[in-house]
């Protein structure tokens, strides 16, 4: 039975809480996908921006109709590059589609970073371990509470800054002065609304990694966590600063392990595999990976080459994985120990799931007749 003390010391056991295979295997699907959404759709994008212009008669001019057509084809860091130059010629239609991406990776992370948190909130609670379906299950139920919490606090910042925005269209087009005596009478009116939009957007950005876990050790919705975490933020700001210091501090050291380690494997099976190959068999199947080398010119070989390179992009990919996971784990830890301090609420108390307990949380109907 491990021992919690309820304060900062027990961010120290993050580094064995999130060296679990199953978190690590949330991690590795959430990365996989939205790595996918992310490429995948500001070039779904670009396409459509050509087909429109080839609608219009006029000639494509990016790079991804020259891909899909054969014309020119390009590897993935000319398609990197590419982008990049993009973002810096078209900022507007850039934003756009790097907004829609984001959201659309937020959309994949709103489930796996819920079965990450659930299974590192019991853990450390009850030091019992859920199996990957229960996490997955919890995370399907909590999904849309996960999604909507951060998305929530952002869209009432928005409407927030629609009233200066709106007094300052009307002062615009005000005449004979009027519209410089509105903006400076509306100034305390403004001013308040800033405070609420820095209040909120504070609030957001120290406590968005809070919202996750407060769902997953409450089993509550979007509304309680963040009210949840941005109190707890609030009130015990010293105690959440350190307390987040020390996790990235200690997250640094322990990621940094943990790559080590995964290097050093590395090197030392993919080196023995390199001497028993030799050098140049080997460097045909290594470099595709890189995208350094070509293609073999037999089937056998290019069907190497991709399962060759699947493998290292996972095993780099699991790497990753596990620092997504201790950030998670130790933003679940920093939240309990929050609770704690605030509350009084020991942290060996989690949601616990009962049998039907989506549809006790579910409004009865009532029957015909009924009082």
């Amino acid at each position: 039975m491990r021992i919690l003390y309820g304060d900062w010391r027990d961010i120290f056991k993050g580094f064995r809480t999130a060296l679990d295979p199953r978190k690590i295997t949330l991690a590795v699907g959430g990365v996989s996908l939205s790595l996918a959404l992310l490429f995948l759709i500001p070039f779904g994008v670009l396409f459509a921006i050509d087909l429109g212009r080839i609608a219009l008669s006029k000639e494509p001019d990016t790079v991804v109709w020259d891909i899909v057509t054969g014309r020119d084809i390009v590897g993935l860091a000319d398609a990197i590059r590419y982008l990049l130059g993009f973002a810096a010629t078209d900022c507007g239609i850039f934003a756009l589609v790097a907004g829609i991406a984001g959201l659309a990776a937020w959309y994949v992370w709103a489930y796996f970073a819920g079965g990450i948190c659930r299974i590192a909130a019991v853990e450390i609670a009850r030091d019992e371990r859920i199996t990957l379906n229960e996490a997955l299950a919890f995370a399907r139920e909590k999904f849309r509470s996960v999604f909507y919490s951060p998305i929530a606090v952002v869209l009432v910042i928005a409407f927030f800054a629609s009233i200066p925005l709106l007094i300052g269209l009307v002062a615009r087009v005000l005449p004979w002065g009027l519209g410089q005596l509105l903006a400076g009478g509306a100034l305390p009116l403004v001013l308040f609304f800033g405070f609420l939009m820095a209040f909120l957007a504070v609030g957001l950005a120290c406590s968005c990694l809070l919202m996750v876990p407060t769902i997953a050790v409450e089993g509550t919705d979007g509304f309680d966590a963040i009210s949840r975490s941005m109190s707890y933020v609030y009130a015990r700001p010293w105690r959440f600063a350190w307390c987040k210091f020390v996790s990235i501090v200690y997250g640094i050291v322990c990621i940094a392990f943990v790559s080590a380690f995964a290097g050093l494997m590395a090197y030392l099976g993919i080196g023995v595999l390199r001497l028993g190959m030799g050098a140049l068999a080997f460097s045909e199947l290594n470099g595709f990976w890189q995208l350094s080398g070509s293609l073999p010119g037999s089937f056998f070989g290019v069907v190497a080459v991709i399962v060759y390179a699947t493998w290292v992009y996972l095993f780099i990919v699991c790497v990753v994985g596990y620092a997504i996971s201790y950030a998670l784990t130790s933003h679940t830890i920093i939240y309990m120990i929050l609770r704690r301090a605030e509350d009084g609420t020991e942290m060996t108390e989690v949601f616990e799931e009962k049998e039907g307990w989506e549809d006790e949380q579910a409004p009865v109907p009532r029957s015909e007749g009924s009082d």
